[in-house]
């Protein structure tokens, strides 16, 4: 049997184990998985860089290509959507009031005739200018055969018939001008 005075002895010798181990394990605990630590350290800064670097090589990529690249390319679209338009909107606004001076003859409305007419050659006028524009200011070489090559079909009257014959851009555009201005100059009657 065990007396008091074991128990107390091997309690107290268990005690002091743990408390030896306790000790060990704290004065060695900055160097357990010394190694592996520094390794993920080392690995968090590399990932840490890369991603830096990954910024900074992002940023100055974007900025070459928004400053050098788009800025060029962007202003010249922007150049030729706004003659674009303005064009289109020449050309809609003949085909329009030519329309309107149509309905107004088949009215009667002489007044109307007479007020479209006016409106339609002013309109013409500045169809041709920016016409004329947009042709001298071709700048790319995608633009200039897009003028110039002959593939548009143009319906032209010949006699009592329609032939079809091949054209420009240039000259589809020419004879759309010379066509509505016949038509305004047809009279009411």
């Amino acid at each position: 049997e065990v007396n008091d005075d074991d128990r107390s002895n091997m309690s107290s010798n268990v005690e002091s184990h743990r408390t030896i181990v306790a000790k060990q394990v704290t004065a060695c605990s900055d160097t357990i998985m010394d190694e592996e630590v520094v390794a993920v350290w080392k690995l968090m800064l590399r990932v840490r860089f890369g991603l830096m670097l990954l910024v900074v090589l992002a940023t100055a990529g974007f900025l070459i290509t928004d400053f050098y690249l788009f800025s060029d390319v962007a202003m010249h679209n922007l150049e030729l959507i706004d003659t674009t338009g303005i064009f289109r909107a020449h050309a809609m606004s003949c085909a329009f009031l030519t329309r309107t001076q149509m309905i107004a003859a088949h009215t009667g409305d002489i007044a109307e005739v007479a007020k479209a007419k006016t409106t339609i050659y002013d309109v013409m006028d500045k169809l041709r200018v920016s016409h004329l524009d947009n042709y001298e200011g071709r700048n790319s070489q995608q633009i200039t055969q897009f003028y110039t090559k002959r593939d548009k079909k143009l319906h032209v009257p010949y006699g009592k018939k329609w032939i079809v014959q091949e054209g420009s851009y240039w000259e589809l555009i020419n004879d759309f001008t010379l066509r509505v201005e016949n038509a305004a100059a047809a009279t009411p009657e």
